[in-house]
């Protein structure tokens, strides 16, 4: 399992497997129109949109090589997740 911890001012706001972070429904049905023209998907175009914004996620943060990253400097471009990201920092555990 790959962990996931965010954390605002030392709170932990989201902790759990990266496939699991919060993303926005609006955005799942977005994307899943885009890549499938679907917009009420099944479970697996859903698993597959999750997963694009996960492996976006990482990309664009460097995550796995950075082990801590803030994620205040990426709020614009992470706006699919589901938690404002706002002076944020974030962990990752392979």
């Amino acid at each position: 399992m790959s962990l996931l911890t965010i954390k605002r001012n030392d709170e932990v706001i989201y902790q759990g497997n990266i496939l699991d972070m919060p993303i926005k429904s609006d955005c799942i049905i977005k994307k899943s129109i885009e890549l499938f023209d679907d917009d009420d998907p099944c479970i697996i175009h859903k698993s597959f949109v999750i997963k694009k914004y996960v492996d976006e996620f990482l990309k664009l943060t460097d995550l796995k090589n950075q082990g801590q990253v803030k994620l205040g400097d990426f709020v614009e471009r992470l706006a699919f997740i589901a938690l404002d990201l706002t002076d944020t920092t974030a962990t990752y555990e392979e």
